[in-house]
């Protein structure tokens, strides 16, 4: 897989300090010499001796094992230790006179050593054999376990053939499958010999109760009640021990994160879409604003669907910028030339980039239908603008927000545009303010936030989801049920207070930044209704 291009800057690289830095750069330069032997074959024009690939891979090998003594003894130790300096060894004694192309090594060494299979020594106790039935038979202990007596197991349930009837196999002179059945009893009879014999089995098979082996239904019915209880009772013993090496240490719950920061240590600027997350799990924003924890990326990071996400963003950024006429006839094709570029730069695998691609290919007769009905009623567009902070009334917490496009109509109103790839929230959602990412920047927007827009008048909030199969849907989340319009500019306000309410809630020293899940966000809404600090707050679903 083709390596990605990264278009940002990875968390951890701030984090970093120039100590830490130098120790990496040491690493990669040890790396370095380490496989110097190794690149010094790969980069040859000509075919390589089979000794001298050899020779190269040893000293990689060595050097990549090596200790601070410089000591590669472990390379050679244990069971695969031994098995690679017998393989080494045994091609180095080849005195062969092959040669290739240095880029053949990998798979001729691949070839070597495909068959080849590490068997680690047997565990377990030294005086304890796990056998079969026939080896069974031969050995003589002191104690023998037979386990898996039930009907179906010991003896195993007899089966017709689907081919050959029991008379034809008579004919044929072969064996009834009713002989298993007596070789099964012949098994049991030779283990019954030993010293001491302990009968196991099932209580329940596949979540079903089990019955007991005809042999030890025909044992119990010989013996008689008083000696198959005193049989029990002995070997009630070993079931005792068996339950104690299996019962689990108490060890109480964790208990829920619940950290309290001192009010200095706390958050003094959100952006719009951590408000939604403060709201729903107040300790990932203690963990990433306080602690300042990110999660580590992977080494290598397939594309997923945040990598989708950002590609289209960018696109209908672009698309944006370039200001195409969606009138033209020529549209489509600067459209698609845009995510040419776009995914060009990307580098994405091929079997990903074809799929991706024509998803989006597909939604741009239904992009140009979109972009033309708004570029008929004389909008001016405006993509990824940024807001200044805003200070938050009566706390000393700011915020800021990025809105994927802007769009200022002819009647002085903006519309507020989000581009979503995934699953927008439900226009309920948002006029809840369980989502509230576009009323607050409707609200930034009404306070001067946006810099480049002269307008404060909200119009729409909208989603557009880019979703599979071409689909291309806007949606008006301030439209509730039968066309029932609600006021943007009252949903912005709205939003605005309850964010006020938000912050001096956790601007009180007493307030706790909980791990959050229904049951915590139910009861920090019990505590908050209760206090009556944040009257009318929406802390989760």
């Amino acid at each position: 897989m083709r390596g990605r291009i990264r278009t940002y800057t990875p968390e951890w690289y701030h984090h970093i300090t120039p100590d830490q830095v130098d120790m990496v750069r040491a690493m990669a330069e040890r790396v370095q010499a380490a496989f110097a032997p190794l690149c010094a074959i790969a980069a040859r024009e000509s075919d390589v001796p089979l000794a001298k690939a050899l020779e190269a891979t040893i000293l990689t090998l060595e050097a990549l094992c090596a200790d601070e003594q410089g000591n590669h003894r472990a390379l050679y130790d244990g069971e695969t230790g031994t098995m690679l300096r017998g393989v080494l060894t045994q091609i180095l004694a080849s005195d062969t006179d092959l040669t290739f192309e240095p880029s053949q090594w990998p798979s001729i060494l691949g070839a070597i050593t495909s068959t080849m299979q590490v068997k680690p020594k047997t565990g377990g106790h030294p005086r304890v054999s796990i056998l079969g039935a026939l080896e069974a038979r031969l050995q003589s202990v002191d104690m023998l376990v037979l386990g898996g007596l039930n009907e179906g197991t010991w003896p195993r349930q007899t089966t017709n053939d689907a081919f050959l009837t029991r008379g034809m196999k008579a004919q044929m002179a072969m064996q009834p499958p009713e002989r298993r059945i007596g070789l099964s009893a012949h098994d049991f009879q030779m283990g019954m010999g030993q010293p001491k014999v302990l009968l196991t089995r099932a209580i329940r098979v596949d979540d079903a109760p089990a019955v007991a082996s005809r042999w030890v239904q025909r044992l119990e019915t010989l013996a008689g009640a008083e000696a198959v209880k005193n049989m029990r009772s002995k070997g009630t013993r070993f079931v005792d021990i068996a339950r104690a090496l299996e019962k689990p240490e108490n060890a109480d719950f964790v208990e829920r994160p619940k950290p309290q920061p001192p009010l200095e240590a706390r958050p003094t600027h959100f952006s719009v879409t951590e408000i939604e997350r403060l709201r729903r799990d107040p300790y990932a924003i203690y963990a990433k604003k306080i602690l300042g924890l990110y999660p580590l990326e992977p080494f290598v990071r397939d594309p997923d669907a945040a990598t989708r996400g950002t590609l289209i963003h960018k696109i209908l950024e672009l698309a944006t910028i370039a200001d195409i006429d969606y009138a033209s006839e020529h549209a489509p094709t600067l459209l698609a030339q845009i995510a040419s570029d776009v995914f060009d730069k990307e580098q994405l695998p091929e079997e990903i980039a074809l799929l991706w691609r024509a998803r989006f290919d597909a939604a741009i007769p239904k992009i140009i239908e979109w972009e033309l009905d708004r570029q008929n009623m004389g909008v001016k567009r405006f993509a990824e603008l940024k807001s200044d902070k805003i200070a938050i009334d009566g706390t000393h917490v700011t915020l800021s927000g990025r809105a994927d496009r802007l769009d200022c109509n002819t009647d002085g109103t903006v519309d507020i545009i989000d581009f979503k790839t995934g699953s927008p929230p439900t226009g309920k959602q948002v006029r809840a303010l369980l989502s509230p990412q576009l009323p607050l920047e409707a609200a930034l927007l009404r306070r001067g936030g946006f810099q480049e827009i002269k307008e404060k008048d909200v119009g729409q909030l909208l989603y557009v989801q880019l979703g599979n199969a071409g689909k291309f849907e806007p949606k008006d989340v301030a439209k509730g049920k039968k066309e029932e319009v609600i006021d943007t500019k009252d949903l912005a306000e709205r939003a605005w207070a309850k964010l006020i309410d938000l912050m001096k809630y956790y601007g009180n020293k007493n307030r706790l930044f909980i791990a959050g899940d229904a049951e915590v966000r139910a009861r920090i809404w019990r505590r908050v209704r209760s206090s009556g600090a944040c009257d009318g707050m929406v802390i989760g679903r």
